[in-house]
């Protein structure tokens, strides 16, 4: 398909592509568009990011589509509409980091989800407000010192906006935590049925066997989606862990404290890299808004391109190390649910190693250095990798510039005190007394 067969080429400019682009491209210049302008990025004007987030996942859904792309070349926007009509922008942005495949083992991600809340439930600050059935101007101050009268209706206004904002925010924060039982619970029946797959089974070598080859299926059908290789990793992360513990504590008895305080370091391990991926995102985003500055101008295309590609790249680490964080706190309680102590001891012990099988089989994925539709995973592996360069060379100069200051100290300086032209001055006057 050439641009001159195209009747319409609004999709392919909406995402910055060549009607000729293969599906990979296609996919990199959604997923590069759906980060740049997702609505929490652009707290500036939400409004006009939004209408551009839902086109472009409009676009994505008809282009990524072989038939729809198709039927769009040939007949135009009109005749290419899914059959279920378009879903929303969100479900596609969700894709970003596992999508549907991966909902039976980590659910619904809150972080994303909080992320695409509507900014309906916020109430504007300007133009008259409702309160008490009753409509009250905005107060304005006058030229003249403000009367006690004045300061106390704006005290008034200041304790029902806050009251208001705290209970707001109070009412979503027990909604939130509604929604992580429910996820917590749909989880745990998930992940029993899974493993009572093995505990209701003979227990021999073949079963095994089995039950190891069916999860092997499993993680190469979920490895092939967005992040999917690194979910996996989490996921076996955490159920080897659990398992771990469980078995020996059983065994070894101490050896269950020794594991749990491995837990809590690795807890601790990843809230840091969350607070430090966030502050290399805002140090980046604030260069870029430096840079325009200085560059009234703009930017060269080449050193435009090299800033969007860091920020999209720091952008996305921030936001998979929040998701990684969730998906393992997450899993974390499963796993504690069904290895508690209100089920039968022998079951737990069925249900631990079973779990170890299916964690070693996830956390032993790794993705190939040449697969080309892991396009964002890549942009977040370069990133690690240039900070641990720059880290790297940071640590080589203080190594260097510590050596030369111990050469230096070590030739002006001898045991007692003395520096070296001071010993050498006492030696030379001892010398000359004897002679």
């Amino acid at each position: 398909m050439t641009a001159a067969t195209v009747q319409n080429t609004e999709y392919y400019d909406l995402l910055g592509v060549l009607p000729t682009a293969s599906a990979t491209e296609i996919k990199k210049a959604y997923r590069k568009l759906a980060v740049q302008y997702h609505p929490d990025k652009n707290p500036d004007d939400p409004q006009a990011a939004s209408d551009k987030f839902q086109k472009i996942s409009q676009a994505y859904q008809v282009l990524s589509d072989p038939a729809l792309r198709e039927q769009y070349n040939e007949f135009g926007a009109e005749h290419a509409v899914p059959e279920q009509g378009f879903a929303d922008a969100y479900d596609f942005f969700a894709s970003l980091f596992g999508g549907e495949p991966f909902r039976p083992w980590i659910g619904e991600l809150a972080l994303l989800k909080e992320m695409l809340r509507s900014d309906d439930e916020n109430t504007s600050s300007t133009g008259p407000t409702l309160r008490d059935g009753v409509q009250h101007q905005p107060l304005m101050l006058e030229d003249a010192e403000p009367t006690p009268s004045m300061r106390e209706q704006f005290n008034q206004h200041k304790k029902y906006v806050s009251r208001q904002q705290k209970e707001e925010a109070a009412r979503r924060e027990e909604q939130i935590l509604e929604e992580r039982d429910r996820r917590v619970d749909t989880l745990t029946e998930e992940l029993r049925v899974k493993l009572d797959e093995w505990v209701q089974s003979e227990h021999t070598p073949e079963d095994m066997e089995r039950f190891r080859k069916r999860y092997e299926e499993e993680a190469q059908n979920l490895r092939v989606e967005s992040f999917g290789i690194e979910i996996l990793q989490a996921i076996g992360s955490v159920y080897v862990q659990k398992a771990t513990t469980y078995l020996k504590s059983k065994k070894f008895g101490f050896g269950g404290f020794l594991n749990r305080v491995k837990e809590k370091g690795a807890i601790a391990k990843d809230t840091w890299n969350i607070i430090t991926s966030a502050v290399d995102a805002k140090l980046v985003m604030d260069e870029v808004a430096k840079q325009e500055l200085q560059n009234p101008e703009g930017l060269s295309p080449e050193a435009k391109a090299e800033l969007d590609r860091r920020v999209t790249s720091k952008v996305l680490a921030a936001s998979w190390q929040g998701t990684r964080y969730e998906i393992m706190s997450v899993l974390r309680e499963v796993c504690g649910r069904l290895l508690s102590k209100k089920q039968p001891a022998d079951v737990r012990m069925e249900r631990a190693k079973a779990l170890l099988t299916i964690g070693t089989v996830f956390a032993s994925v790794h993705p190939d250095p040449d697969d080309e539709s892991r396009i964002f995973e890549n942009l977040v592996l370069e990133g690690k990798r240039r900070k641990a360069a720059a880290k790297s060379e940071k640590a080589e100069k203080s190594a260097k510039s510590s050596t030369g200051s111990r050469r230096r100290n070590f030739f002006r300086w001898r045991p007692g005190g003395d520096s070296k032209r001071h010993a050498d001055a006492k030696l030379a006057n001892q010398t000359a007394a004897e002679t």
